[in-house]
């Protein structure tokens, strides 16, 4: 199934386009999933804190289909819930944003002459870099010293 679908991927990204029934229905719910699961990232990424019923009303998924997604992205720490007190009546939403607090990635970019190491968050900023020379005579060496340093930057 993987397979295919990078086929698929291959020959559009060729100037073909050749997507057969049974490619796209084989891959088609994960792939369409993980966009899904990217759109609301992106959403509550760039309006939250929102709530769950904003959510699918602007990316027009079903309730259940945000809940999961949600229900997923909580239980790996991606967002987070904050409690609100916005409406006089009725039940007070429950919103969403990102968990910038514990989500950052290490980033290292090897030049000829230099390498630059970082950390960014989840919002794809920059907290921590480092720049320093491009050792090569043993590259082996060099990447456990690239990632000590990036270790250091916590």
């Amino acid at each position: 199934m993987y397979y295919k679908l990078l086929t698929c991927i291959n020959n559009i990204s060729k100037g073909r386009n050749i997507v057969t029934k049974a490619t796209v229905k084989k891959a088609a719910p994960r792939l369409i999933r993980q966009i899904n699961r990217a759109s609301i990232l992106e959403i509550i990424k760039n309006e939250g804190p929102i709530s769950r019923a904003e959510i699918a009303r602007r990316t027009k998924f079903s309730k259940v289909t945000v809940s999961s997604i949600m229900r997923n992205l909580l239980e790996e720490h991606l967002v987070r819930e904050e409690l609100t007190r916005t409406s006089l009546r009725g039940v007070n939403p429950i919103l969403y944003s990102l968990n910038r607090k514990d989500n950052f990635t290490g980033a290292i970019s090897i030049d000829s002459t230099h390498t630059t190491i970082a950390i960014v968050n989840i919002e794809s900023k920059i907290i921590a870099q480092d720049t320093f020379p491009t050792l090569t005579n043993n590259s082996e060496k060099f990447i456990n010293h690239c990632i000590d340093r990036l270790e250091g930057l916590k």
